[in-house]
């Protein structure tokens, strides 16, 4: 069997696969990483540390899809990186 062919998970520990980052821009037409770890895949409330570590991937990801340049990446980054300190729980450090 081809191990392309086995879905592949953006996190170990979570369901969420990279076909769903991908059908999320492809057929839902999501354009930010924000997009895809809140609403599409809602990592970024189940597991915001988990989010942040996927997020480099999760950029790639869109930035093949979608075209996007160096500067287009590192502006996403920073949004979502905004974005998901604010899910993080008080006492996490």
């Amino acid at each position: 069997r081809d191990k392309n062919l086995h879905p592949r998970r953006l996190v170990a520990k979570h369901p969420f696969l990279e076909a769903e980052v991908v059908f999320a821009v492809q057929h839902e037409y999501a354009l930010t990483a924000v997009d895809v770890l809140a609403r599409r895949t809602r990592l970024a409330y189940v597991d915001s540390k988990a989010a942040v570590d996927v997020l480099p991937h999760v950029i790639d990801l869109m930035g093949k899809l979608l075209g996007w340049s160096r500067a287009k990446k590192a502006q996403e980054t920073k949004d979502a990186l905004a974005f998901l300190d604010t899910m993080r729980c008080p006492d996490q450090d």
